[in-house]
This record gives C-alpha cells, sequence and structure tokens, in this order.
C-alpha cells in the first residue's frame, strides 16, 4: 500500500503532526512519501491513501492547498484512494478540515476521516493578552494530545470506519467567505500593512527570503522588502537568526522551529 502525506506548514506545527501520520502508516507496512506541498510541482499518482494537511487561517484551511489539489491532484491519477483532511490550530474553532474535505469531495474523491488539531500557538505575538505563549510543559501536553488523536483517528481508518469531525454548516460558509475576502484584502499583504525589520539587527543573512514558501522575501538595496503575495504563514518573523523582525513596531519571542519532530520528544 501507498501513501502521500502532502502538507503545508509554516512554522512547523502541521509538519510535525504529518510526521505522526508517516509514522503511524509506515508500521501499518505502507511506503509513505512526504510531500511539501510549497515545493512540490509534480502530479501525485498511484497512491491509495492521501493525507491533505495545512494550518488553519480564518479558521478554514490554507488556500495554497486547494490550489495544489487543482493542479497536482487528480482522481483520475490516483483512482482507488481514500483522502483524509486535517489542520492544525492555535486556538478558536477550526473548519479548515471540513472546507478541505468539501473541496476534495468535489475533486471525486472518498474522504475516510477529517480533524482539526489543536497545536502549539505560534502566532501569540498578535495577540499576547488573549493568547500568550505556552510553557513548555503546556506544548508537550499538545503534542501528546496531538499524538493520542492522530491514532484514534488512523485506528478509525484501517478498521474501516469513517471519523469526521463535525461543526456548524453555517459557519463553516460564513468563514470560507470571510477567509476569500481577508485573503484578497488583508493576507496577501500582510507584511507591508503590519511587519517590519529592524536595520540595526539585520545582517543581510537572507534566511528569510529563501525560507518564504512563496518567494514573497526580497533583498532590494541592501533593505528586506514584501511582495503582495503573502499566505501569513509567518515563517520568516520566526526563522530569522537575529529576531529582526517586528509585529506593530514590537519586538517578540520567536516560536521554536527546530523543536524535535513529537515523536521524538514523547
Amino acid at each position: 500500500m501507498k501513501a502521500a502525506v502532502a502538507y503545508f506548514s509554516g512554522t512547523g506545527n502541521t509538519l510535525r503532526t504529518s510526521e505522526v501520520f508517516k509514522a503511524y502508516l509506515e508500521a501499518k507496512n505502507y511506503e509513505v512519501d512526504m510531500i511539501d506541498i510549497s515545493k512540490h510541482n509534480e502530479h501525485l499518482q498511484g497512491y491509495d491513501l492521501l493525507v491533505l494537511g495545512t494550518p488553519r487561517y480564518t479558521k478554514t484551511s490554507s488556500h495554497n492547498m486547494n490550489d495544489f489539489i487543482e493542479k497536482h491532484v487528480s482522481k483520475r491519477n490516483n483512482p482507488s484512494a481514500d483522502v483524509i483532511t486535517f489542520v492544525t490550530y492555535g486556538w478558536a474553532p477550526a473548519f479548515g478540515h471540513l472546507t478541505l474535505k468539501d473541496f476534495v469531495t468535489k475533486q471525486g474523491f472518498k474522504v475516510s476521516g477529517a480533524r482539526a488539531f489543536l497545536a502549539p500557538s505560534n502566532f501569540y505575538m498578535y495577540n499576547e493578552k488573549q493568547q500568550p505563549k505556552q510553557s513548555e510543559e503546556e506544548i508537550r501536553q499538545l503534542y501528546k494530545d496531538i499524538h493520542r488523536d492522530v491514532l484514534n483517528l488512523m485506528d478509525s481508518y484501517v478498521s474501516g470506519q469513517v471519523q469526521i469531525d463535525k461543526a456548524s454548516t453555517l459557519k463553516k460558509k460564513l468563514f470560507k467567505t470571510v477567509t476569500k475576502l481577508s485573503h484578497d484584502k488583508y493576507v496577501s499583504n500582510f507584511p507591508a500593512a503590519v511587519l517590519k525589520v529592524d536595520g540595526d539587527k539585520c545582517v543581510k543573512c537572507k534566511v528569510c527570503v529563501k525560507q518564504c514558501p512563496h518567494g514573497n522575501i526580497a533583498l532590494e538595496d541592501g533593505k528586506i522588502t514584501f511582495g503582495g503575495g503573502c499566505a501569513s504563514c509567518s515563517r520568516c518573523m520566526h526563522v530569522c537568526p537575529k529576531n529582526a523582525f517586528k509585529y506593530n513596531d514590537k519586538s517578540f519571542e520567536q516560536y521554536n522551529l527546530r523543536q524535535k519532530g513529537i515523536m521524538e520528544q514523547l
């Protein structure tokens, strides 16, 4: 049996969750390909199972996963494939696993599981009072919960049961609309509105330029500049080795992108 775990991950939560899916499937003797959709430009072919995961943005899934599916994932190339969709999120309800399920279903696939996983918050700098940075103990507990819930979802799948989280259909439709509007009017221009780079700290290493999954950052005339194609993944803010990025003119404690995988930590 052959499976693909295709994911988009800004700061690592979805990647680490994807690795738990991979470990489970390999233990069940699946041949597993891990596919970072921000780097993959080929059609997926011949899979028995597709696990599709993204962070949730405005409570729905990342729009670039839909783009990837339209370009590279088809029922014709994967005629017997089941699909499992998931999102990771840091706070408030998430509907992305369901909006992604709906999108995949329209492509002709059977969705056998859909789940949202509460992960460590990597957006705490946006609202520190409401969502403060979590302690190592809190983060470890969230990883334990993710590990437990992935195993529960996959145990259901291999036993032939469909496990799909429920949520308000009305709210799901509302947030699909909100996501489109916010992306068109705000998210794509997120850096220009709220991000700055401290010129005294920046050493022109271009780590943020190289790490941006959408090629939206450049070093021009000695300064970091942003284009209009941001996905608001926040990777640039946390990957900077000098912590030179500022949000609304304030510095912040970076999220630890270099954490070990969930399986290693547990």
